[in-house]
């Protein structure tokens, strides 16, 4: 049960559910409950089949989306938080050589911006290292560990990566100028 007011102390009647759907859209001046009121109620939606997919400016909205797992999903903005996008969500298993290749591919596309020229590409061995520490992620991301927040995206995978390779995509994560 919830019991708002309104300004002048008047409780009134409050749902979200409006047909089959429900939407919640908080505004409000900051530090005033908002994200709280948002989980709590989101927080009960899986009793009645409900998912969770939350567009927030924070933090706040991760814990719950990985409450939900398959049925949640969380999208945050933040000058503090450059965690990007998960792009190991798009792959379909543990071993899915065509997410792999995708992601050496869109890597190989983004050294073209590079000016010096022996930055633009990667060598074989390179290659077989970007590979292995993409597979790496993936083994993580299906692990099943849980509680565990998906924090795998390009820094995170460059980080596993070599010099040689880090160095070529500085440009791309972290304080890059194109991250």
């Amino acid at each position: 049960i919830y019991i708002l007011e309104s300004d002048d102390g008047v409780p009134f009647y409050f749902t979200q559910v409006i047909g089959e759907k429900s939407l919640v859209i908080g505004v409000g001046p900051t530090r005033t409950g908002k994200s709280f009121f948002k989980n709590t109620i989101a927080s009960h939606f899986t009793k009645i089949g409900g998912i969770y997919s939350s567009l927030d400016v924070d933090q706040g909205t991760i814990p719950l989306a990985n409450f939900f797992q398959g049925d949640g999903a969380a999208f945050t903005l933040s000058d503090q938080l450059k965690a990007g996008m998960n792009t190991f969500s798009t792959a379909e298993s543990d071993n899915d050589s065509e997410f792999i290749i995708h992601v050496i591919e869109q890597i190989k596309l983004m050294l073209q911006f590079n000016d010096r020229e022996e930055d633009r590409t990667l060598s074989t061995e390179e290659t077989k290292d970007l590979s292995i520490a993409v597979q790496g992620l993936l083994h993580q991301e299906y692990s099943g560990i849980e509680g565990r927040l998906s924090v795998n995206r390009l820094e995170t995978l460059m980080s596993k990566c070599p010099s040689s390779i880090q160095n070529k995509m500085a440009s791309f994560y972290g304080d890059g100028y194109y991250a």
